[in-house]
């Protein structure tokens, strides 16, 4: 069965997430909000709204919680 993410917006315009599996890679993130890595790594490091922090396995890769970046993308401000 695919892990792969799905954005879908409800009428109260509050982002959902369906997928199989709690934990995301970078590149899983990266594709679904659009950026590529450094401008991930750049959010992660800003004072108002940072992307949430990976969390690091022993082998040394990031795994993100989906549930972490499902809260970061509601929290942003909705386009005018």
């Amino acid at each position: 069965m695919s892990k792969r993410s799905a954005i879908q917006s409800s009428p109260s315009n509050v982002v959902t997430l369906t997928t199989v599996g709690e934990w995301m890679n970078v590149e899983e993130v990266c594709e679904l909000v659009g950026v590529s890595r450094s401008t991930l790594d750049d959010w992660r490091k800003r004072d108002v709204n940072p992307f949430p922090a990976p969390r690091k396995l022993p082998n040394r890769s990031l795994r993100y919680r989906r549930a972490d970046v499902a809260a970061w993308l509601d929290a942003l401000p909705l386009a005018a």
